[in-house]
């Protein structure tokens, strides 16, 4: 979504944008829990632009705001909410 919206800010003409994102969670020697460690790949379809528009939406994909919340350690808690009546 952040590199569509920047992609149109800029009026860029892009075709297609595609994240795959995996995540694996390992053991790094001497720390006290496993880590989580994501591997994002971003594909861009955009024939009509250059290498250093493409390298621009690859920075901008690196910016967006899901990631910046993953690298910043998020504390995550769950309540319990109201419960919903039956139909």
């Amino acid at each position: 979504m952040t590199v569509r919206w920047f992609a149109l800010q800029q009026g860029w003409p892009v075709e297609h944008i595609e994240v795959v994102v995996d995540h694996v969670k390992t053991v790094i020697t001497g720390a006290a829990a496993p880590i989580d460690i994501f591997d994002k790949t971003v594909s861009i379809s955009a024939p009509l632009l250059g290498a250093d528009q493409l390298a621009r939406l690859m920075e901008i994909a690196g910016k967006c705001p899901i990631q910046r919340v993953l690298e910043g350690a998020p504390l995550i808690r769950t309540k319990a909410g109201v419960s919903m009546p039956e139909h």
